[in-house]
This record gives C-alpha cells, structure tokens and sequence, in this order.
C-alpha cells in the first residue's frame, strides 16, 4: 500500500480515521432516530421517503470518501444491510413500522449517492482536509 503523507493511504483522506468516526456516529445517530416512538421526532414538512432517501445518498457519499472508489459497491451493500437492519427493528420496536417503501427509498439514495461519488464527490474529504491545512499554514 502506497502512503502519502499528504492523503494517507492510497490518496485517501490523512485523518481518515476521524472521518470513519464521525461517519459510525452518525449512523449511530440515524439509527438512533429510527427507534424513536413517532411522536418524540419533531414534525417536518418533508416526506418520510424523501428523508431516508436523503440520508442514505449522504451515507453513501460520506463512506465513499473514505474508501477505495472501485470498492463503493461493499459501501452500497453494507448502507443496504444497515437499512434493512433498521427497518426490521423499527418493526420489533413495537412503537414504529417497518415499510418496504422505506427501504426502496434507502436504496435510491445509495444509488444516488453512488453516482455522485463516481461524478467525482467522492473527494470532498481530501479536498476538505487539504483547504483546512492550507489555512492553518501545516
């Protein structure tokens, strides 16, 4: 493996371990917001399929950052294993549904996730770090 101690591994973010932290917390906040009786989330005017798929195309294109581009499909399956995780334990919950609407919906926003990624986003992180280090001067 190439290291470059501008872009750490294989032109991959230099903090990209941070970055992965970030990432599972989020997934952990998502989750955690799934769980929720419906009535302890705050009213939005937005549908409920344009959120998850929302969420799903930012979780695509925030790991799609943090790994190999030619490996996003393992970041598209496991985004699809964590939404169909989710949505059976919503079910067991007691308190929310799982809907298979939901899940097609998490799936579109993978999908679109994915093609931002291969439309060249998927360097946000890079490009991010390397602003940031240039305004600090290191």
């Amino acid at each position: 493996m190439t290291v470059n101690s501008e872009r750490g591994p294989a032109g991959l973010p230099r903090h990209r371990h941070w970055w992965l932290l970030g990432g599972y917390l989020v997934l952990l906040l998502v989750l955690a917001m799934a769980l929720l009786p419906g009535r302890s989330l705050p009213e939005v005017e937005v549908s409920d399929k344009l959120l998850h798929g929302l969420t799903f195309a930012f979780l695509m294109l925030w790991f799609s950052a943090l790994y190999p581009l030619a490996k996003a499909w393992r970041v598209a399956l496991a985004l699809l294993g964590y939404g169909v995780a989710m949505e059976l334990l919503q079910g067991l919950s007691g308190q929310r549904s799982a809907e298979l609407g939901d899940l097609l919906a998490d799936a579109i926003g993978i999908a679109a996730g994915w093609l931002l990624a291969w439309a060249g986003l998927h360097r946000w992180c890079r490009w991010l770090e390397l602003r940031l280090a240039g305004a600090t001067g290191s």
